[in-house]
């Protein structure tokens, strides 16, 4: 089990990352754009914190993406 979650948090920290990067911005500029702290990104993308709802929104709002794509879980992924 502990090892799934491992995968999962790898995975969501892939698509925010590969999504601040598509769009050709730092972790800065993502934060400025999302309206939170640099260290939120930082935290969100090295899996040492998963941001709360306002802010998973937000973020996601800012990167056009979806928020339950961007902070998904396998249970979504599959329901895909």
């Amino acid at each position: 089990m502990r090892g799934q979650a491992q995968v999962e948090r790898a995975r969501r920290n892939h698509r925010l990352i590969d999504a601040r990067v598509a769009k050709g911005w730092s972790q800065p500029k993502l934060a400025h754009r999302a309206k939170c702290a640099i260290g939120t990104i930082n935290q969100a993308e090295t899996g040492r914190r998963v941001p709360i709802e306002l802010t998973q929104e937000r973020i996601a709002r800012a990167l056009g993406v979806e928020r339950a794509w961007l902070f998904a879980d396998e249970a979504y992924e599959e329901a895909s």
